[in-house]
């Protein structure tokens, strides 16, 4: 997916990159862009490094990989991924989303949840105009994409595996609520810090005249009408919000990984993707466990698909994609669901 937020880099800025990371006589011998994402660019590396010894002079020699410095090369795979450019136009709550994953990436490993390692992170754009991190390549492909080859049963257990790694990575209990990286949407109650974010989203639409289902005024009062039942989620958790299955990778059956952490934040669990209306599993769940069913659960969790709605819509808006079927898609979506969430919102 072509969007105005992602970087584009060549082979010597690629190299430059990732021997800030790796040193000096880091060679490069295979590089490709993955197109799948829709806000940062990520590229596919393969390279070859001194593991001991490292001198960090520049150059490659004779590109043969051979370093004269008696040490011994690693071969590695890798990925890097790149920030929007400087100046890039993103919404509000995209803002230092790379900071956000970045950190994330670190808190979950510590908790021995299975993500990639960080290799390096360098937010300086002294090299090229973005922020860019270097991680571990995981094992498999993602879940997504090998999921029609699989046999029912193993679709089963990676969806029971999912519901249990997504357990615990909401079991990990934060110091307020809000986006990782941006103050400006962090709270001690989560009533206010996410009518907050619904008013970024509201303030993104106005900035680039995107049309709306209803007036902004309309919108803002449905989401409101929920404020006593955003108020019973009293502790914030941490939630990673985008781990649909083409963020979960396996390998022969068995989960090897999670990756895509930008969006995380300190929230309510139900805004996790497998709690989406459009995303609902016996396998997750039962490998998740119990969930609340209150009328007020029930009521947050049409909120967060609203939300989402909204932010398919938007977003689209924003970086210019070049997928006509998926811009009308993304308004025909939020355009259907309006009137069914309103509806829900004047219940008691």
């Amino acid at each position: 997916m072509r969007s105005a937020t992602k970087a584009e880099l060549t082979e010597q800025q690629l190299e430059k990159l990732i021997r800030v990371v790796f040193g000096g006589k880091t060679v490069i011998h295979h590089s490709k862009e993955l197109e799948d994402g829709w806000f940062n660019a990520a590229y596919w590396i393969t390279l070859s490094t001194d593991r001991y010894g490292e001198d960090e002079s520049s150059g490659k020699g004779d590109g043969s990989g051979y370093s004269g410095g008696g040490g011994s090369r690693e071969e590695k795979t890798v990925i890097l991924k790149a920030g929007p450019p400087q100046g890039a136009r993103c919404m509000r709550y995209e803002r230092n989303m790379m900071n956000a994953e970045v950190k994330a990436l670190v808190m979950l490993r510590e908790a021995g949840i299975p993500v990639p390692e960080v290799y390096g992170y360098d937010p300086s754009r002294t090299l090229v105009s973005s922020e860019y991190f270097v991680m571990e390549c995981l094992d498999g492909m993602p879940f997504n994409q090998v999921k029609q080859g699989l046999a029912v049963q193993q679709v089963k257990q990676v969806q029971k595996a999912l519901g249990r790694i997504n357990r615990a990575i909401n079991e990990i209990a934060g110091p307020g609520f809000g986006y990782l990286a941006l103050k400006e949407f962090q709270s001690g109650d989560w009533d206010e810090c996410f009518l907050n974010m619904v008013e970024g989203l509201l303030l993104d639409a106005e900035d680039v005249r995107c049309e709306l289902p209803a007036e902004p005024y309309e919108i803002r009062g449905a989401f409101e009408r929920g404020r006593a039942s955003l108020r019973e989620v009293r502790e914030p958790r941490l939630v990673h919000w985008d781990l649909w299955d083409g963020n979960v990778f396996v390998d022969e059956g068995r989960i090897t990984g999670i990756i895509d952490c930008e969006r995380a934040l300190w929230g309510d669990p139900l805004m996790e993707f497998y709690f989406r209306s459009v995303a609902d599993s016996g396998d997750f769940l039962e490998g998740y466990g119990p969930v609340a069913q209150t009328p007020g659960a029930v009521k947050r969790k049409r909120m967060y698909d609203m939300y989402l709605n909204l932010i398919f819509h938007i977003e689209g808006v924003f970086r210019q994609y070049d997928n006509q079927d998926h811009l009308d898609w993304a308004k025909k979506n939020l355009w259907n669901d309006w009137p069914p969430f309103l509806q829900v919102m004047k219940q008691p």
